[in-house]
Formats: structure tokens, sequence, C-alpha cells
């Protein structure tokens, strides 16, 4: 077994700040400590023990297995009870003494992994926790004590997270992405918010949904004609059956005369822009300084001034110079970080840049990986399904 001081090493120490966000980070390293103590008492360590958890959290957890029992007390053999017969005696006494060993051994550990999670914990959650402690110095019931006051407190999304994921639901549209995409963050982000018993009904996302495509002109007639149809009760009305109309509506229909305006990245004409209306607006922002040029409404052809070709060029300079040197990231992805790949980003073809560790082609989830895990674009917030954030930088790229 490796030294406690090794042991202590691989421990990830819970920060000071945004606690939420790497709890399940501490408790994997924790398990892992645990699964590598006591190799001698049993096959997964002291793991096999589940100290951490209470006999009413195990069952809930576990109800199909039983737990396995810490080694008994040995009973101290009594020379008077081998009258005249001392080998029976020194064998049982050696019985005793390895028996007894194993004990000591097991009650050791305990008070280690004791002393791992409070050395690697804020000292703020020290103090709340000697202050609810109702072990009565019983180190087996300090643990589980400990671990359900971290889990309760700090296992369930952080406020700032439930901000985050609520502002990926009610944000205007992301024109980065295809329509279908955009319904695709939505539902991902609720089903977070779901699992902590906080998500919005079907209905709720219906209305958030009609609100974002009411906004554009392309998508707002989907609006209105969805709620035309025959049996449309607005209070029955879901978020899924939205979803699959207003994308296969929107796959066939033109866009409105005489405007190419908020298009998504995944349409052919991505890169057009509308004819300034009176008085002007700001075009829809695109990734490239070509969608910022203007347009003539009676010849309808795109004419870029002296200072959009040098802005262009200078923004393909900045992407990538002539000899393939890549600039800053252009995507996310939970797995490999920042980069060139990620859901946020669709390429030229339509298709968008899952990663083919993750997913498919079409994003669907390969085995191992969720939908939620699939289509995280953003790097900051709480692991997602189990999974943290990565902040590496692919080789070649560097951060945003």
């Amino acid at each position: 077994m490796a030294s406690e001081a090794t042991l202590k090493s691989y421990v990830k120490p819970l920060p000071d700040k945004d606690k939420s966000a790497y709890i399940h980070d501490f408790f994997s390293s924790i398990k892992n400590v645990v699964r590598a103590l006591g190799r001698t008492l049993a096959a997964d360590g002291m793991l096999s023990f589940r100290p951490h958890l209470s006999d009413e959290k195990f069952s809930l957890l576990y109800p199909n297995e039983v737990r396995l029992a810490p080694p008994p007390f040995p009973v101290k053999p009594n020379l008077l009870n081998f009258p005249g017969n001392m080998k029976d005696f020194d064998r049982a006494f050696k019985f005793y003494e390895r028996e007894l060993a194993e004990r000591m051994l097991y009650d050791e550990h305990i008070l280690f992994i004791i002393s791992v999670y409070l050395n690697n914990l804020p000292a703020d959650d020290v103090l709340c926790i000697k202050a609810v402690d109702t072990s009565g110095g019983d180190p087996k019931l300090f643990l589980p004590t400990t671990h359900s006051y971290l889990e309760d407190k700090y296992g369930t999304l952080a406020e700032s997270a439930q901000d985050s994921l609520r502002a990926t639901i009610s944000r205007p549209l992301s024109y980065e992405t295809s329509l279908d995409g955009n319904f695709v963050s939505m539902r991902a982000a609720n089903a977070i918010l779901s699992a902590n018993n906080i998500g919005l009904s079907e209905n709720q996302m219906f209305r958030e949904a009609c609100s974002k495509l009411s906004k554009n002109p392309r998508t707002k007639p989907l609006v209105e004609d969805f709620k035309k149809r025959d049996g449309y009760v607005s209070t029955t009305a879901t978020f899924t059956e939205f979803c699959t109309w207003a994308v296969n509506q929107y796959d066939v229909r033109s866009p409105p005369d005489g405007t190419a305006a908020f298009a998504f990245h995944s349409d052919t004409d991505y890169r057009s822009v509308p004819s300034l209306p009176t008085p002007p607006v700001t075009p829809a922002k695109s990734v490239d300084p070509v969608a910022a040029a203007s347009v003539s409404p009676a010849a309808g052809q795109i004419t870029l001034t002296a200072a959009e070709i040098t802005a262009t060029i200078e923004a393909r300079k900045k992407a990538g110079d002539s000899k393939g040197k890549k600039g800053k990231a252009i995507a996310y992805c939970i797995i490999h970080g920042h980069g060139g790949h990620g859901p946020g980003l669709t390429l030229k073809n339509g298709k968008v840049a899952y990663c083919n560790k993750m997913a498919d082609k079409s994003g669907v989830p390969k085995t191992g990986y969720t939908v939620a895990q699939v289509n995280c674009s953003d790097p900051s917030g709480p692991p997602v399904d189990g999974m943290a954030r990565s902040q590496d930088v692919v080789s070649g790229w560097t951060k945003p």
C-alpha cells in the first residue's frame, strides 16, 4: 500500500469558493483513497465496508447488496478454559491476536479517512461539521455525518449554476448554431435543473421557446401557425411537441420575402444580411466580418468598403496564418477543453462539430456518455452528469 502521505496527495481539496462545482471531484478522490486502504481486509479495500454511508443511505443506494461488516472485536482466550492443554491455548491466543490486529487496522483506517476529509475542507465547514456532529465520539458514526453534511450542502446545484442554466433556457436564440441546436441546449439545461427538482415543466418550456421564436422574423410565423392548429390548448401544449413541429416546418419554409435576417449558422444564406430598414438597425452579429457588409436592396449584392475588406483580412490573420498556425480556440468540448470542435461550432456543411469520442456525427451519445455531456459548450459551471468540465487547451490552439 502507498504511504499515508502519498494517499493524501491524491485528494483534491474542496476550494473555499464554488464548492458545488468541485464536490464531485472531492468525493471521487476520497473514494480512491478509501479503496486503496485495507487491501488485506477486503478485495476492494475499505470501500468494501462503505464507511462513509449511514445504514439508511446504504440501503437507499444499494438496495440489493449486503454491507460488509467490520472485523469483530475478538474475545481473549482464558487459560482456565484450557486445563492442561497449553497447545490448544497457544493456538487460540494466536488466532485472537490475528483478529485483534485486523480490527485495530480497520479502526486506524477509519481515523485516517476522517483526517483526510477534515484536512481537505475549508475551515468554516470543519467548524460546522463539528457543531452538527451527533456521533458521541464514535469514529464510525462521525464519518457518515461528515459525508452527509457535504452532500446535502454542496451536492445540489449552486445558486450561480442554477442562474446559468436558467439563462440558457431563457436567453435569445443563438444564431451560431441551428434551430434544433437551440432546442437541444434548452432541453439539456432543463434536464440538469430537473435532476435537482427545480426544472421547468413541459408547458413552461413551451412558453419559453415561443417567446424566443417570436422575436425572430424567420421563426415568428412558426409560433403563430402552431397556435392555429386544431386542438391547440395553451395550457397543455408541450415543449417536445413544439420542437419537433417547428424544426420540421422551418426546414421546408423559405425565409420572409426581402430579408435574410437572423439566419441560423446551418442555413445556406447564413452569411448574407438583410437590407437595412428605416430607421437603421444593427445587423445580427456574425463570426465573419463579411456579414457586416452592406447590401444593395435593388441589386441584392453585397458591397464591401475598403475598411471592411481590411477588417476581414485582419480577422482571418488572427484566426490562422498562411502556414496553418491555429489561433484562439473557436469551440469548447467538455472532455478536451478549448479547441477546434464542440457542440457550439457548426461547420460549413451545416453539421455540428460534435466530439467524435462522445458522439456520432449527428450528436447521438456513445456508450458511457449523456446528451447533456455531448452538448456542453460552456467551460464554467458544475460537473455535467458527474463529468467535470475540462479546462485544457487542445495542442495548437490558445485559450480564447
